[in-house]
């Protein structure tokens, strides 16, 4: 890209962030850096009480507007399917959860804090390092005025033994929602299951305010993320299961809400019994050292240097296999492969291997292998 269009991507970010908020979603993470020792608190069950709890306080929202129409003299039949629908029932979910920018704000503001820290002992709850140390510091120009979408920065942290950004969870909820919108209107319009998600995922990877190749992404920070992309494909499946039945990590999952007999909205048993219930929407995905994004290119070459300073020591620590030792290279060349399609369903990715950058390219000698 010239120093021109590098002007031309700095002025639309500049716009875009005051005008429709961008800020809020284009946090970068950086799990390719992570503490020296220490080990993080798996913050698994504090999320499922929130994403329980907005599936709980949505349903009761949806019953109130039932139990009102059923109290009527005419209930009118009409408008007790519109209240049941699944479009009405996602939509007061959603509402019981914060937008992207509070929902990450939130926890990078609170995570860190004593009184949050305590019930956690010495484990780390978010890890968060300056900009000007952080891998992406040095990935761009000085003169790139897309760095300055690298300084909305988010911290890394562990959800039922996967680490991620906090961003990503602001993508899961927000984006989920924006994937899930269209979704069911395809289906609505006749579209099969398949082709209703084609639909959503665009969303994501067409859209120029919302797609990675566009304002979201490429454009206010020179990368793709496919980790973003998958969160927000999950995060619609989230939407999806208060009234689908949906795979998940590869298992049938059954619906999390249904309609009981009295003709009122109930939660699934499971969904406040399982303490582990929103382990089902984590997955290593969300990891962009094992999913890595796609960096443009004058770049990667930058990235890949990052990286391999990095590389045996987390291969020795974070990213070491259950024996303690590293696991070989060609381990997280598959995973990359593998975490490409999410159970064999396209979200997304980029799907251009040779560039990206990751623990299995990096090693001395596999320069040859790369597309810079």
């Amino acid at each position: 890209m010239t120093r021109f269009w590098h002007g031309v991507a700095g002025v639309v970010v500049c716009v875009g962030f005051l005008c429709v908020g961008v800020g809020s979603w284009a946090h970068e993470t950086d799990q390719f850096l992570m503490p020296e020792e220490g080990e993080f608190a798996d913050l698994g069950p504090h999320f499922n009480k929130q994403f329980v709890a907005a599936i709980v306080d949505g349903v009761a929202e949806v019953n109130r507007g039932i139990d009102a129409e059923l109290s009527s003299t005419t209930p009118n039949e009409d408008k007790l399917a519109r209240l049941r629908s699944p479009e009405h029932i996602a939509a007061e979910v959603r509402r019981q959860l914060p937008s992207a920018m509070v929902l990450i704000e939130g926890l990078e503001w609170n995570l860190p804090r004593a009184s949050f820290r305590e019930a956690y002992g010495d484990k780390i709850t978010i890890y968060k390092v300056h900009f000007k140390d952080g891998m992406h510091s040095g990935l761009h120009a000085p003169y790139d005025p897309r760095i300055i979408g690298r300084l909305w920065r988010s911290g890394t942290i562990r959800i039922y033994d996967t680490y991620l950004g906090t961003d990503k969870l602001g993508h899961f909820v927000d984006m989920g929602y924006r994937y899930y919108v269209p979704y069911r209107r395809a289906i609505r319009d006749g579209k099969n299951e398949e082709k209703a998600m084609a639909i959503a995922v665009s969303m994501g990877t067409r859209n120029f305010f919302t797609a990675e190749s566009g304002l979201l992404g490429t454009m206010s920070s020179g990368a793709y993320s496919n980790a973003d992309l998958a969160s927000n494909y999950v995060g619609c499946l989230y939407f999806r299961n208060l009234t689908e039945s949906i795979v998940l990590n590869d298992e049938l999952r059954e619906p999390t809400t249904f309609v009981n007999e009295a003709g009122r909205m109930e939660v699934a048993a499971f969904v406040t019994e399982d303490p582990d219930f929103f382990k089902r929407y984590v997955c290593d995905h969300y990891n962009e050292a094992l999913n890595p994004s796609l960096f443009q290119r004058g770049m990667r070459k930058r990235a890949r240097k990052a990286v391999a300073e990095r590389r045996d020591h987390l291969m020795s620590t974070w990213y070491a296999g259950p024996d303690g030792k590293p696991r070989p290279d060609a381990y997280f060349t598959e995973k990359v492969a593998k975490l490409a399609t999410y159970g064999g369903m396209d979200y997304g990715h980029s799907f251009r291997f040779k560039q990206l950058v990751h623990f299995g390219n990096t090693a001395p000698g596999n320069e040859d292998h790369l597309d810079d």
